[in-house]
């Protein structure tokens, strides 16, 4: 069973009328739209507005579908890609308007639509009525016609011209709903009714079939009907789940009620003889009868497997929770207080270890009684010999022995010298090869009293190998062969060493990767390996693969150590594996439907700002080169349900991509060019084909001959470029050397006539300085004088005195004649005194000579020296100016003048 509901395929909750396609794709209508599903991925497909698909037909490559206020079909426009054309136009036309149409059904090329009040016919290019407003249940297509019910129950035939003809009005139909009709022979048909009554009608006349009810005796409500090859009759009902009807004998059983997701089912469709398909109130859910590999009983239910054994009518399980008894469908727990582990059935008796003693089945008392303290019997080896026969016993102390006599078995001895091993395999009766977990590989010989061990082999390795919980011995066609994941082998007494079989190693996949081997019957070997399990044929030196289980395909065969194999008839084989006791069915075969096999079902991706979807043709996609976002999605159909996928691209990597159950393969950005695309699935069937990124526009033939035009231009112009721009260079340099050359002579002349100012600058504060001091000692000296003259009176020399006076006054009046100012500064800072001027027009000539000290860095007492006046006259003077010159008074005289 496989259960899907709106968190699977993101729509509503309810779901209606489903069908399946040519292309093995499911369509289910849904109370959001139209679902998809390819087996792999689940897609909603939304009619014009969101609303509510009660009806659902595929035919062709059209799909058609009708509910609530919508009808019309679905078209592919590209794989992948469909385009609803809607009827409702047509319908407004005619008159209908608001219905709801529930069945659709198909006869040649016309296609019938039914609600409640009206038949309407879509001949391709129209939209009619068939019954106008006239109150008719359901559509119910066969090869020959369509059939419908009237009100009162009667059923008629839609011929050819659109007329209802009279079919079947027998009185068990009036006031009941029929609810499918199926053609079995000429004439002859199945219908069943919503009370749970099945007719076969002949002839217009209807005759009991068969009459549903629960395995409690109750009544059942029926509401859909499938039918696959007149074999099998499948029958959905509300609140009960679905019945199998076997057509030859009229016999039905109810199926999964327990495990289906909801028991009131709207629709159904067969899929193969084993697949039934299912639209529930509540999900989808597919039903598969009789699978290959099943889930035969839950860890949850019955606990771990161990062992099973068919006994007579009956299947005995051994697990961890007890002893179970089954018997058809019903299971029982055997009341015993012990623990069992391996069963034996050998010479029409069971036997049964445990870890506490040996039991066997008393058939008279129906139970089992104690055989000996023998525990933990977990193997049993059959050794005839000279017409006696003999059972070999692997248990928690070692090995013991029974022997068959007068007519049972019996306990004989127990082997000395022998241990709890792994494995044993008698070679013959005084011969056995017995592997220990942590001890190696031995090969005990045993007395002729069966009593103990003579002599022992021990062996740590074969071939390197000394895992020893890897290690199998089976008997193939009378020889002890071991096997390990180096290779299958031999021994060899004469050599005392192990020879590797070489034909069988290179037969058996993936042998590296063994986990475990064991023989069934008819010289079948499973193997197991870290993904995979296999079952080999072995015989007359040659192995032949019958079957493969992938863990990924199987993920019920997941197992956590060793798998515990028990063959219970030619086909059937139960498992030990971590949800809980797994039925393989390897002889099963199916060959009425195909083998699936990987095809590519669409192509989408981005080109710009759109989704644009590729043509699939062949096993070639084609794509342009301005393509990203890439989806490739492989499907198998629901033949493949539920496959993986893996893939690689040679030229991008050579590793395969993880498993993938959603079949998308998601390429975001590939380059320019051919990639060859290697996908398989988890069965190892594998697809090729070649995806093709076109070269972009610009990349293209004609586009690379314009290039070549354009860069022959190019390269006349920009030669013509070059030329000219190296004389432009050439011209430049020269140029750039000749100003070069002024400017230095400039800088030269402008350094020496700089450095010429700088001494007349410092020969002029010199200047300054000594008439400064000069002043300034001949105005000491007249005061001293006067000072004299004063204290002495006439006792100095008025002769002298005035001498003394008029040399004085000469050295003050020859300050022109010393200095020159005017001339010598306008010889030093002519430049100033004419931006000064052209600045403050209005400046005198005193100022003027005031801006020239000032600029000379004199201090005020420098600068009242060189004026003759006093220093606060200096102060006083420069106070006037600064505001002559309109200068802020928090800016300085001197910042300002420098600045000029």
């Amino acid at each position: 069973m496989a259960n899907f509901n709106y968190t699977d395929y993101y729509g509503g909750i309810q779901n209606w009328g489903l069908d399946i396609s040519d292309e093995e794709i499911l369509y289910c209508g849904n109370n959001a739209g139209l679902l998809r599903y390819n087996g792999n991925n689940w897609t909603l497909m939304e009619p014009d507005t969101t609303a509510t698909v009660r009806a659902v037909l595929c035919a062709d490559s059209v799909i058609y579908t009708a509910g609530d206020n919508n009808i019309g079909f679905w078209k592919q426009r590209a794989a992948g890609n469909y385009e609803y054309v809607s009827l409702l136009p047509q319908a407004d036309e005619i008159g209908v308007r608001g219905e709801t149409f529930w069945n659709i059904a198909r006869h040649g090329r016309k296609v019938y639509f039914h609600s409640f009040a009206n038949i309407l016919c879509y001949d391709g290019r129209q939209l009619r009525y068939v019954v106008r407003n006239d109150h008719y249940k359901g559509l119910f297509p066969t090869p020959e016609a369509i059939f419908t019910q009237k009100r009162d129950g009667s059923i008629l035939r839609i011929g050819k011209d659109e007329a209802l003809d009279p079919f079947c009005d027998d009185p068990v139909l009036h006031g009941q709903e029929a609810k499918f009709l199926f053609a079995l022979d000429d004439e002859v048909y199945l219908c069943g009714l919503s009370n749970g009554c099945i007719y076969r009608i002949e002839k217009g006349r209807c005759r009991p079939f068969c009459s549903l009810e629960t395995d409690d005796h109750l009544p059942v409500r029926v509401e859909c009907g499938g039918m696959y090859r007149n074999r099998t009759l499948a029958v959905g009902t509300i609140g009960h789940g679905v019945f199998l009807v076997d057509v030859a004998s009229a016999e039905y059983r109810q199926i999964a009620t327990s495990r289906l997701q909801d028991l009131n089912v709207h629709a159904l469709r067969f899929y193969g003889p084993d697949n039934l398909w299912l639209s529930l109130d509540n999900g989808i859910s597919a039903l598969f009868i009789n699978p290959e590999v099943c889930e035969w009983r839950s860890s949850a239910s019955s606990g771990i497997f161990f062992d099973g054994m068919q006994y007579a009518d009956c299947i005995y399980m051994a697990t961890n929770r007890g002893l179970f008894r089954i018997r058809g469908d019903r299971s029982e727990q055997l009341p015993v207080a012990w623990y069992p582990l391996q069963f034996c059935n050998i010479k029409q008796e069971l036997l049964c270890g445990s870890t506490t003693n040996l039991y066997k089945l008393d058939k008279s008392r129906d139970r089992f009684v104690s055989m000996g303290d023998i525990n933990g019997v977990r193997q049993f080896e059959y050794v005839a010999d000279k017409g006696r026969e003999f059972l070999f016993l692997r248990g928690y102390s070692g090995i013991s022995v029974l022997q068959f006599e007068t007519g049972t078995w019996e306990f004989r001895s127990y082997l000395l010298g022998t241990e709890n091993y792994r494995h044993i395999l008698p070679e013959n009766l005084h011969t056995i090869w017995a592997v220990h977990s942590q001890k190696g590989i031995y090969r005990l010989r045993i007395n002729q009293e069966l009593t103990a061990v003579e002599h022992v082999d021990n062996f740590t390795q074969i071939d390197g190998w000394a895992d020893y919980d890897r290690i199998s011995i089976l008997n193939i066609e009378g020889a002890a062969c071991f096997f390990t994941p180096r290779g299958v082998y031999v021994y060899d007494p004469d050599r005392k060493t192990f020879l590797k079989k070489e034909a069988f190693s290179q037969s058996i996949r993936k042998l590296e990767d063994l986990q475990n081997a064991c023989s069934t019957a008819k010289n079948n070997v499973w193997i197991s390996t870290k993904d995979e399990l296999y079952l080999y044929r072995i015989g007359d030196n040659r192995i032949e693969l019958l079957k493969r289980y992938s863990f990924i395909a199987n993920p019920l065969l997941l197992y956590d150590r060793h798998f515990q194999f028990r063959q219970i008839n030619d086909s059937l084989t139960f498992v030990s594996t971590c949800q809980g006791t797994v039925a393989i069915n390897s002889g099963k075969r199916n060959s009425e439907l195909r083998d699936p096999e990987p095809r590519i079902e669409s192509c989408r991706y981005w080109s710009g700002k759109r989704i644009a979807y590729a043509p699939v043709e062949g096993r070639e996609l084609v794509l342009p080169g301005s393509a990203r976002n890439i989806e490739i999605r492989m499907t198998e159909g629901l033949a493949g349900f539920d496959t993986s996928f893996s893939y690689r691209i040679a030229e991008l990597n050579d590793s395969w991509s993880v498993w993938d159950k959603s079949g998308i393969i998601r390429l975001p950005m590939l380059p320019s060019g051919s990639y060859l695309v290697t996908v398989k699935d988890d069965k190892e069937r594998v697809l090729d084909f070649t995806l093709v990124i076109e070269q972009p526009f610009y990349k293209r033939g004609w586009a690379i001959a314009g290039y070549i035009l354009i860069g022959l231009f190019l390269t006349i112009g920009i030669g013509h470029y070059v030329v000219k721009r190296r004389d432009e260079k050439f011209l430049d340099r020269l140029k750039q050397s000749q100003r070069r050359h002024e400017e230095e002579l400039r800088r030269k002349t402008y350094e020496y006539l700089n450095e010429k100012v700088k001494d007349q600058e410092r020969e002029l504060k010199n200047n300054m300085r000594f008439l400064t001091q000069k002043q300034e000692l001949l105005a000491a000296i007249s005061e001293e004088v006067d000072h004299q003259k004063k204290e002495l009176g006439e006792r100095w020399p008025n002769k002298l005195y005035f001498k003394l006076v008029k040399l004085i006054q000469s050295g003050e009046t020859e300050t022109d004649k010393l200095l020159s100012f005017e001339n010598y500064f306008v010889e030093i800072h002519r430049d100033f005194m004419l931006r000064m001027q052209n600045a403050h027009r209005d400046l005198t000539r005193s100022e003027l000579r005031l801006c020239c000290l000032i600029r000379s860095s004199l201090s005020t007492k420098e600068i009242a020296a060189v004026m003759g006046i006093a220093t606060r006259s200096v102060e006083l003077k420069k106070y006037r100016l600064k505001k002559k010159l309109n200068i802020e008074r928090e800016e300085n005289l001197m910042s300002y003048i420098f600045s000029i």
